[in-house]
């Protein structure tokens, strides 16, 4: 969130880009792929996590590629959030919290998944 909020603030597209392609192709081969068995079974807290990322990452794209980020958002969110923002681009800009990030935990998965794509 605060990588493409710095690079829209500075007009660089293609940073913002290059960002958001390199999380959606650590989202789809990280978290989505090695948490497919948790999603059949229905964990709530799988599907919640992913459905905030997706949240998120919906809002992040918008400026980007506003007519498929409001087909998400309406095929998803405005669904499952009768109350919410009517329109991904009538919701309130993402901001980066940086007491929720563990740079310790942040370096072990870099590792891990370093190790594991090995």
């Amino acid at each position: 969130v605060r990588d493409v909020t710095e690079a829209l603030n500075n007009f660089d597209t293609q940073r913002v880009g290059n960002l958001i392609a390199q999380f959606v192709d650590e989202l789809s081969n990280w978290y989505v792929r090695r948490s497919r068995r948790r999603f059949w079974d229905g964990d709530e807290g799988a599907l919640w996590t992913l459905h905030e990322t997706l949240e998120t990452l919906t809002k992040l794209m918008a400026p980007m590629v506003p007519f498929i980020t409001e087909r998400v958002w309406q095929d998803l969110f405005v669904t499952t959030n009768p109350h919410g923002p009517e329109s991904v681009h009538l919701a309130s800009w993402p901001v980066a919290d940086d007491s929720l990030i563990d740079e310790s935990l942040s370096e072990s998965m870099d590792l891990a998944r370093r190790i594991v794509e090995l």
